[in-house]
C-alpha cells in the first residue's frame, strides 16, 4: 500500500506558499490532489482518508462528487469486497 500525505494550506511552515488560509470550503484542493495522483502515477484504486478538518473535507468532497467520483476512488462498500 502506498500512502500520500497531503499538507493542507497554512499547515506548519507552508504559510507563504498559500494564497489564502485554509477553510472547510476547500474540498476542491483534495479533488485536485486525488485526480493528479490518478493521472500522474497511474493509481488504479485510491482511498481518501482525513482526520478532523481533513475528514470534513473528504466527506464534503464525497457529497459533491456523488456518483460522479473518479472510478479509482474506493467507496465504502467496495472496501469490503474481494476485488
Amino acid at each position: 500500500m502506498n500512502v500520500i500525505r497531503y499538507n493542507q494550506r497554512n499547515c506548519r511552515r507552508h504559510d507563504a506558499l498559500a494564497p489564502c488560509s485554509i477553510t472547510r470550503e476547500l474540498s476542491n484542493d483534495v479533488a485536485v490532489v486525488a485526480r493528479e495522483v490518478v493521472a500522474r502515477d497511474g493509481v488504479s484504486r485510491l482511498a481518501l482518508v482525513g482526520f478532523s478538518m481533513g475528514g470534513n473535507l473528504v466527506l464534503k468532497l464525497a457529497g459533491e462528487w456523488g456518483s460522479q467520483a473518479p472510478l479509482q476512488v474506493l467507496r465504502g462498500r467496495r472496501l469490503l469486497s474481494s476485488d
